[in-house]
Parts: structure tokens; C-alpha cells; sequence
């Protein structure tokens, strides 16, 4: 395998609810919770303003002939999970579909935007991936009871395999 500690940018794959989907391109994401304006008068600057906002994550889309686009406008509460070329993982929760996806059959595409309370980004440092025998996450990942704040990279035992 070439030497990728250089790559940033070109790929994304995502999963819906487990579901892999093609990507044609322009994909956007965004783990901000609030938006700030600048609040100025006509002697000076007076603050700022903070709105919530939603998270979300979006794409262009290719349609294929088992992508039901009436399944993606009707969906609710589905998990979305990004891996980047850069080596991050963006994951999604409690999304749901906000726009609504006209297809170009042109080019067989459509956007797809996800809304939802969360947007998390997961970074791996790829420099250092082939020396480490543990990552250590930038933020602590939940996956049902369990936490995990690191993941340790070692060929299993026979004991675990089992």
C-alpha cells in the first residue's frame, strides 16, 4: 500500500443506518452547535449573538437502481457514518433528512442533506498510524454501554479469537 500520510482530501464513504451509499461528490459536514453574529452599533462593536444550530452532514448522492429515494426523504433517527481520505470518521446520530431529493437522471444524482442533534469527528493522527500500537481518540466514542477514549491495535491471541 502507497504511503497516504499526505492524502486530505479526494474520498468519502458513508453508511446509512449500515447501509453503504454512493457518493458522487461534494461532501459537506458540520459538528457546530451554535452560529454567532456580530452585534455593533453606530459608536462600536456591542457583542455578539448566538443562535443554536443544527449539525449536519451533507452530499451528493448517485442513484442506482436499489437507492429508494422516497426511503431517504422518509427517514428519521438513522445513524450516518463518514470515513475521509484525511483519516478522520465523522458519525451522525439522530439524523434525519431535511431537503428534498430531486434526482438529475442526467448524471443519476441527487443532495442529501442529514439535520440532527449530533456530529462527531473522530481523528487519527495517519503520520504516526503504522508506529503506534494505540490511537487515541479526540473524543471519547459511546457505542451502547461501552466507552471507549483509545483503540488498541494488536494482532488478537488465539484466546480472543475464540
Amino acid at each position: 500500500m502507497g504511503d497516504t500520510t499526505n492524502r486530505l482530501a479526494g474520498t468519502a464513504y458513508v453508511t446509512i443506518d449500515g447501509v453503504t451509499v454512493m457518493v458522487a461528490g461534494q461532501f459537506k459536514y458540520s459538528p457546530s452547535k451554535v452560529e454567532r453574529s456580530t452585534l455593533t452599533g453606530m459608536d462600536s462593536v456591542h457583542g455578539y449573538k448566538e443562535k443554536p444550530r443544527a449539525p449536519f452532514i451533507s452530499y451528493q448522492a448517485r442513484d442506482s437502481s436499489s437507492t429508494s429515494i422516497a426511503r431517504i426523504n422518509n427517514s428519521t433517527d438513522v445513524t450516518v457514518v463518514v470515513e475521509l481520505a484525511n483519516g478522520k470518521t465523522v458519525i451522525g446520530e439522530n439524523m434525519w433528512s431535511v431537503n428534498t431529493q430531486d434526482v438529475d437522471s442526467e448524471e443519476a444524482v441527487f443532495d442529501v442533506r442529514w439535520e440532527g442533534g449530533s456530529v462527531t469527528e473522530y481523528c487519527i493522527d495517519m503520520a504516526t498510524l503504522d508506529k503506534k500500537k494505540t490511537i487515541v481518540l479526540s473524543k471519547a466514542l459511546t457505542m451502547g454501554d461501552v466507552r471507549y477514549e483509545h483503540l488498541d491495535l494488536k494482532e488478537p491471541v488465539l484466546a480472543e479469537v475464540e
